[in-house]
């Protein structure tokens, strides 16, 4: 009972303000403007719209029109990013086929240099890092010329390593956005110098590098660094 008094009340109160407001004369007019025609439209309802909307004060279309031109302003933007993202991962792949490519040769000679006594196809860390450290600069505030430094060390498959140098000196890395200056080409380089001294920026590249090894875990089967 009492909705439908509310719906009652609802509805004379929205003929009330059609009348009081006047629409319900204008859309009258137009309504027997369009029985009065010579030619009945087609579309009647399409015609009454293009009615209403030229009647429409300039201000109201004006502000219309920017609506509608600022909603395809922001879909050709989304299909542009769209567009853009998938160029963008596809430069990103490429390069990333690149780089692997690059590094694979890169990678036989670093385990052929520190090869695990029991395992000539993983690399030894420690040796590795012995070799690096040994270039390293005098530094007693360095974080490896501490007491308390740990250096790193174990025996890693050459899956492991692969991803190791995936995070560690491919594009886009962490690591390589905090020591640029690092590469698997200037590690190699170092170790093959003779008695080439590592700048303190690279040598603190190599560091961080060597103690990431140990935390890698691939992806792609779920072997973890030992």
């Amino acid at each position: 009972m009492d909705t439908a008094r509310d719906m009652g009340h609802r509805e004379a109160t929205f003929r009330e303000y059609i009348a009081d407001s006047g629409a319900a004369v204008g859309i009258a007019r137009v309504l027997v403007g369009l029985e009065e025609s010579a030619a009945l439209p087609e579309d009647p309802v399409a015609f009454i719209r293009t009615h209403f909307e030229n009647e429409l004060p300039p201000i109201v279309k004006e502000q219309r029109e920017d609506t509608e031109a600022a909603q395809q302003e922001h879909e050709r933007l989304l299909a542009r990013e769209a567009e853009l993202s998938s160029q963008l991962a596809e430069a990103c792949a490429a390069l990333a086929a690149r780089e692997a490519e690059i590094h694979a040769p890169l990678v036989d000679q670093l385990i052929a240099l520190h090869a695990d006594a029991s395992d000539a196809a993983a690399l030894d860390l420690s040796k590795l890092y012995n070799a690096l450290a040994a270039r390293f600069p005098p530094s007693p505030d360095a974080a490896w010329s501490s007491p308390e430094f740990q250096p790193p060390a174990g025996c890693f498959s050459r899956l492991v390593v692969d991803e190791w140098v995936r995070q560690s000196f491919c594009w886009g890395s962490a690591l390589q956005k905090e020591h640029p200056e690092l590469s698997l080409q200037s590690l190699l380089q170092l170790i093959q110098s003779g008695g080439a001294v590592a700048e303190p920026e690279m040598a603190a590249g190599i560091v961080a590098a060597c103690v990431l090894l140990p935390t890698i875990e691939c992806p792609s089967s779920g072997e973890v660094s030992s």
